[in-house]
């Protein structure tokens, strides 16, 4: 009986070791928006990601200080006139698209490859992120961040 308590308290406490391995934090910004909307931006900084903003406008940098996305607010209007630009130009290929979302890679013509994204977060409030960084690295940095109408 006693070792069996004993095995029970000892697998309670590996559980209780291993939850407590599992941290996560973040790091948020509420914006008020020409919109009229107030949007809180929230990243998820446990693999090293941080989250800056100036004037209105936020970045998220790796673990080095280097920007992953660049991002702006915009309008429904702002956000239609993208997605038509993006449909007609030919150095734009279009990743994934929905009714409020799309993904593009855009192609200078130095070869530079633009990763960007324009999403509606609201019936009137957008936001465009653009990335010259790799693109799987600037995907997990936008999988990083959640957008919350207040």
């Amino acid at each position: 009986m006693k070792k069996k308590a004993t095995a029970v308290i000892l697998g309670l406490v590996m559980a209780l070791g291993m939850s407590a391995c599992t941290k996560t934090s973040s790091k948020s910004y509420s914006f008020d928006v020409s919109t009229g909307d107030k949007v809180e931006v929230k990243l998820d900084t446990s693999d090293g990601y941080d989250l800056t903003q100036e004037d209105g406008r936020f970045t998220v940098k790796n673990a080095d200080g280097e920007d992953l996305l660049q991002a702006s607010w915009a309008t429904a209007e702002d956000f239609d006139s993208y997605v038509k630009t993006v449909k007609n130009d030919q150095n734009a290929e279009i990743n994934s698209e929905e009714d409020d979302y799309i993904y593009w890679d855009y192609t200078e013509e130095d070869g530079t490859v633009e990763h960007n994204r324009a999403i509606m977060v609201s019936g009137k409030t957008g936001i465009l992120i653009g990335s010259l960084a790799d693109k799987d690295e600037g995907t997990k940095a936008y999988e990083a961040l959640t957008f919350t109408v207040k």
